[in-house]
């Protein structure tokens, strides 16, 4: 009696797999059209996928990491640029100059405006022009 239970409920189990496994696909297929449509509006879906992970990321975890994050940026004895604190990534939401907060052209080393964004006419920082369509930058 305990063998056609235990064959019941691991057929259930399998039978729920496969339907999970099912809707997984589904749902890939889904997220693929999403960031197609944002690409095809002009938007980089690279850096969208890395805002909407950060924006449902557990806070806590966040803090976590940006503590140890500073404690070893420390121990490498290289101090922050104007009290700015450096960028841990090379992702486009990161201002081009290596420096969040830092205007461009004002980072490390304080020179040129190589690798500025383009002007649109308005006062964009540079970590807010990644989340903007690129035909808004041109």
């Amino acid at each position: 009696m305990s063998d056609s239970v235990a064959q019941d409920m691991i057929q259930a189990f399998f039978e729920r797999w496969q339907r999970l496994e099912e809707e997984k696909v589904a749902i890939s297929g889904d997220l693929k059209e999403l960031f197609a449509e944002a690409k095809a509006n002009g938007f980089d879906t690279k850096v969208l996928r890395v805002v909407f992970r950060d924006k449902v990321a557990d806070q806590n975890a966040k803090s976590e990491f940006e503590a140890v994050y500073d404690l070893y940026w420390s121990a490498l004895g290289t101090p922050y640029a104007t009290g700015a604190r450096p960028t841990r990534d090379t992702s486009p939401r990161a201002s081009r100059n290596g420096v969040e907060g830092v205007p461009e052209g004002q980072g490390e080393t304080g020179a040129g405006t190589e690798g500025a964004i383009p002007s649109t006419g308005s006062k964009i920082h540079p970590s807010e022009a990644a989340m903007l369509p690129l035909s808004a930058l041109q």
